[in-house]
């Protein structure tokens, strides 16, 4: 099964993602469950592995160190160890991209308008925060959706968000 990927903007971070897609189609897309036995280790489950497909959010390498080769193992005379250091190449660019991104911009929502429900998911796929923890958000308005993105990353979120009928604000210099 195909996972969707993140919109990401051009980069070391995008690369990763569509690196890391390439290599699930190669091992004929298994699924996150599947992966999940295979690995069969207590702190990746299957929201790490499929936030590692999905997230906006960098992944973390110890969630990549033992996904890729459990990816290149399904692969017909793919080297695993190959492929880890490839990824850890293009993860250690990513983390670098990361880090040097400034100015970081914010994303608050000010107002959460009438539709709610549709904006709850939208926040959650972006933050990655739980039902009681984004109600929150919408109750206690102004509430910071997301820091530490790029100008454009802030306005295109802002632009979904007000396309829900709530308002957010992008704002420059918070991480």
């Amino acid at each position: 099964m195909t996972l969707r990927k993140p919109e990401l903007p051009a980069g070391a971070h995008r690369d990763l993602s569509l690196a890391l897609h390439e290599l699930h189609r190669k091992a004929g897309w298994p699924s996150v469950r599947d992966l999940e036995r295979a690995i069969n280790v207590d702190l990746v489950r299957r929201t790490r592995i499929y936030d590692a497909f999905t997230s906006p959010r960098l992944p973390a390498w110890g969630v990549l160190s033992v996904l890729v080769p459990e990816l290149a193992s399904r692969v017909p005379q793919m080297d695993a160890d190959e492929q880890v250091n490839r990824f850890h190449q293009l993860w250690d660019m990513a983390a670098q991209a990361e880090d040097a991104r400034t100015p970081a911009w914010s994303v608050v929502l000010t107002d959460a308008g009438g539709r709610k429900i549709p904006l709850v998911v939208l926040i959650r796929s972006v933050t990655g925060a739980g039902l009681a923890e984004v109600t929150e958000m919408l109750v206690h308005c102004p509430a910071t959706l997301a820091a530490g993105l790029t100008q454009e990353g802030a306005e295109r979120l802002v632009s979904r968000i007000e396309a829900l009928g709530a308002l957010a604000e992008a704002r420059e210099g918070e991480r």
